[in-house]
């Protein structure tokens, strides 16, 4: 089965960490001996004085086993989003059609409904080739912006193929009215060679943490819908002791000044550590390094720092968004506790804290990216003619 991939989200030189997750799933993908694949990661520009329906030639790099493509297409930052996906849509036409003439797919793969799903759609309807829309975090905000989402909708409701992180996604495909045969729910999975249990002790001096106090690391953006002001909260009802591993970088500025004032506030300097953003293999080592890991999010797709956590044997305590409520099993690899709610949060951390948990059952309780690249494939094939 030969597939194209397409998503504006995908590492790149200048942003490595941006889109890694859509990047694992389509490598363990492409390594199916029965997959063919290759990936479009169309990049957005702003060029009043050139035509905005003509990509060029596009750049060509590798990820890991994977060739890239990266046409071009016009893009208004900040107005009119609702023409983005037509932009992007007539943006990449010629190429894609150019490309269909020497290597022609099975099924084109668009991962978020917007704008890669629909504009994948319009690609697909003039190429007469079938699609798959896979639906992540943003249908969360999309639902709420109506001139969007009525063409995410009319895009799902012809998709041969949607791809839902979690059930309540799956859920509203649903209540729009799209088919239940094409409906499938597949999380996100770890790699199983970064995630996996190491020595706490071990992972603390490599890090060059305290061996013997208490560890909640929160890996993450650093932006409102994260929660991270009810975490720097929940710290504060804590014991003394312990101290909040803050991994990740600034997303809204002003949202991280107020991190650092209401840490000042509260006088938790000396208990929040802000290591900055890490590589993959640095993050298995904090999540190691941890009693607990932390996700107080407002929405989620299927998050990756849950289920990485997870791998690595550390419990987790999350609010119920997206995948969350098919992943953490209260009191068995963590605890779900309602969104905004700094005493239930801070409750959960300390009855995590409080007590021993089988790392190897924890471990067990999520899937690599090969168990998903198997579901992702049997997907894609149900849409293809």
């Amino acid at each position: 089965m030969k597939v194209l991939s397409f998503s504006y989200c995908f590492p790149r030189p200048t942003r490595p960490t941006w889109g890694v997750f859509v990047a694992q799933r389509l490598s363990a993908l492409a390594k199916l001996p029965q997959v063919e694949l290759e990936v479009c990661s169309p990049e957005p520009r702003f060029s009043p004085v050139v035509s905005p329906f003509i990509s060029g030639k596009p750049l060509v790099d590798t990820y890991q086993n994977l060739k890239i493509y990266r046409p071009r297409y016009f893009y208004i930052p900040r107005y009119f989003k609702q023409f983005d996906a037509t932009f992007y849509s007539k943006g990449l036409i010629s190429w894609a059609t150019n490309y269909c003439r020497e290597n022609r797919p099975d099924i084109l793969d668009a991962h978020f409904a917007w704008p890669d799903g629909v504009g994948v759609y319009h690609l697909a309807r003039k190429l007469n080739l079938p699609y798959a829309i896979t639906l992540r975090g943003w249908i969360w905000v999309g639902m709420k912006q109506p001139k969007l989402w009525r063409q995410a909708v009319e895009a799902l409701r012809n998709a041969p193929v949607i791809i839902n992180l979690c059930g309540a996604m799956a859920d509203v495909c649903r209540e729009i009215g799209c088919d239940e045969k094409r409906l499938h729910v597949i999380n996100n999975g770890i790699d199983r060679s970064l995630f996996f249990p190491l020595d706490r002790a071990e992972a603390r001096r490599e890090l060059a943490l305290p061996p013997d106090v208490p560890i909640i690391a929160c890996v993450s953006f650093y932006q409102r819908r994260k929660g991270i002001l009810e975490l720097i909260e929940a710290l504060h009802k804590l014991p003394r002791e312990a101290l909040l591993v803050l991994v990740g970088e600034p997303a809204e500025t002003e949202y991280y000044k107020e991190m650092n004032a209401l840490i000042g506030h509260l006088g938790l300097k000396d208990r929040v550590i802000m290591p900055g953003s890490q590589p993959h293999h640095r993050i298995a080592l904090y999540m190691n390094a941890a009693n607990v890991t932390a996700l107080p999010s407002y929405w989620e797709g299927s998050p990756n720092a849950v289920v990485e956590s997870l791998g690595c044997g550390t419990p987790v305590v999350a609010t119920p968004v997206g995948s969350v409520p098919e992943q953490v099993l209260p009191g068995k690899n963590g605890y779900i506790v309602p969104m905004k709610n700094v005493e239930a949060l801070a409750d959960a951390l300390k009855s995590t804290l409080s007590r021993e948990w089988d790392r190897g059952f924890i471990a067990a309780s999520v899937k690599s990216w090969h168990e998903v690249a198997l579901d992702v494939e049997s997907a894609l094939r149900s849409g293809v003619r």
